[in-house]
Order: C-alpha cells, then structure tokens, then sequence
C-alpha cells in the first residue's frame, strides 16, 4: 500500500503498532525476512515500510536525511493517529528511528535497534575489523558473485543459511528505489540531522534495547556504546559472531531479543 505522502508499507497483525525501519540502500523486505513471522507479536501490529527514493516508494522532494524524517514522522501521524508505538530500526533505519524519538517524544514507548548509526560522518567512527567464521564452500551462481562479494564484506557468519537470508532480505533492495536519490542521500552533508548534536545531547526517557555486531566494520559499537547509554534508559548487547548484518548473522537472537523486550520493557514503558 502506498500512504498519502508516498510511502509504502505493509501491515501483519493488529493491536499496538510496530515500525520497522530498514537500512540505507534497502527496502522493507530486509527486516520483513528478519521478523516475519513470530507467533509471539501476534498482539501488535506490524508496519514494514520503505524509506523515500527506496523500494517503492517515492522520492522525497529534497534528498537529506530530516526530509526522511519528516516524512517518516507524517506518515505515522496518518497510519496510527497518534497511537503510542514501538520503532524496530536496523543501521541507518536506528539513525532515523533514534532522531523520531527525539521528534516524536512520549508516542514512541520504546526502541529497539541493531546495528544503530550514532555518527552519520563515516570519518568519526570507531569500526572493527571485519572477522568471517564458518563454511566458506558455498554454490555461488554466476550471476550472484556481486553479491556474494558483499555478503562475504559485511557477514561474520559464513553458511548456506546466512547467504540464503542474505538473498532474500538484502538483494532485492539494492536492486530497487532510485540509485541517484540513495547515493545522494549517503553522502556529504546530506546524511547528518541538522539536529546532530542536540540528538546526541539529550536525554530521551524511554527504554531501548541495542543489539551490535562484536565485528562490524560499518558503524562498530564503542560509539553506540558510549552515546546510547546516556540518551535512552538503553539495554546495550555486543552480540558475538555478528558484524553489520547481525539480523542475518544471528537472526534467532534477535528475534528472541525482540520477543524478550516487548514482554518486558516496553510492557513495563507502557503502563
């Protein structure tokens, strides 16, 4: 379905919303492959979307990143009407998701974010070396050797699981949405809020639970250590054997994470 500002989304279940907010480049299919289906958010209503000039939907009329939150703030104003809601972000999609928080306020009870940019300057963070482990004889079809070169530079996890996961979750949103909007959007002063450093500042009183690859080499974890840790009432988890793409690394732990959170903490936030 596509909202009246030209996102869109799809819906799973009923009761209290769910955003899920994908990374830079990708499409909602990316966290759809991650958490569809889990029996236990049958209570909560599920919203996968895809961020302007990404899948499908459309591009924003200026290409920087408060625009994007701009429209990902008017959008849930028109799906939820002001509902209290969690947001579920991954990389750049736990940028976005941190600086509606601070947007949004008390409608968002909670957040739960992997892989999360902190520091939207690629040249200030602290990343870690990259580490693979596994099963490194994997059938790579012709055509996929692209892919399975990126694959290969951003997961920890080498096996035909993870590749396959990475295949359905990954892929299809590098080949969608606009090239030049995505490409536009990463670079330069386009990327950082204008709000940066008031983000980074301020305290946000909610509770947070931040999953981060013990080997990412995109955005690390020491920076989302020291920062989250005073902006929300954050549980912070170095999750082992992971790197950027911890949802495909270790997707049991998150999605065991999740359930173990909404049972608890966003439960405890929304009383």
């Amino acid at each position: 379905m596509i909202s009246n500002n030209g996102i869109y989304y799809e819906l799973y279940g009923t009761g209290k919303p769910i955003v899920f907010i994908h990374g830079m480049d990708l499409d909602c299919r990316s966290m759809r492959a991650v958490y569809e289906p889990l029996p236990e958010l049958v209570n909560y209503r599920r919203i996968y979307i895809d961020l302007p000039g990404m899948g499908k939907s459309k591009v924003s009329s200026e290409i920087k990143s408060d625009e994007i939150l701009n429209s990902i703030s008017t959008f849930i104003a028109e799906i939820t009407d002001s509902q209290p809601i969690v947001l579920v972000g991954h990389s750049y999609g736990g940028y976005l998701a941190a600086g509606l928080a601070h947007q949004l306020g008390s409608q968002i009870t909670s957040l739960f974010l992997t892989c999360p940019v902190i520091e939207a300057d690629r040249r200030n963070r602290t990343v870690e070396q990259h580490q693979t482990y596994g099963d490194k004889q994997i059938s790579v079809a012709t055509n996929q050797y692209t892919w399975f070169d990126d694959y290969y530079e951003t997961n920890v996890k080498i096996s035909d699981d993870t590749w396959n996961l990475y295949k359905k979750a990954i892929i299809p949103g590098l080949l969608s949405g606009s090239r030049f909007f995505k490409e536009t959007l990463a670079t330069g002063e386009n990327y950082p809020f204008s709000f940066d450093d008031e983000l980074k500042a301020s305290y946000h009183p909610m509770n947070a639970e931040i999953l981060l690859g013990e080997y990412d080499n995109i955005v690390g974890y020491k920076d989302q250590q020291k920062l989250f840790s005073r902006m929300f009432d954050a549980n912070i988890e170095v999750i082992a054997e992971s790197g950027h793409n911890l949802p495909i690394d270790q997707r049991h732990v998150v999605r065991e994470r999740l359930i173990n959170f909404l049972r608890t903490k966003d439960g405890e936030q929304s009383e």
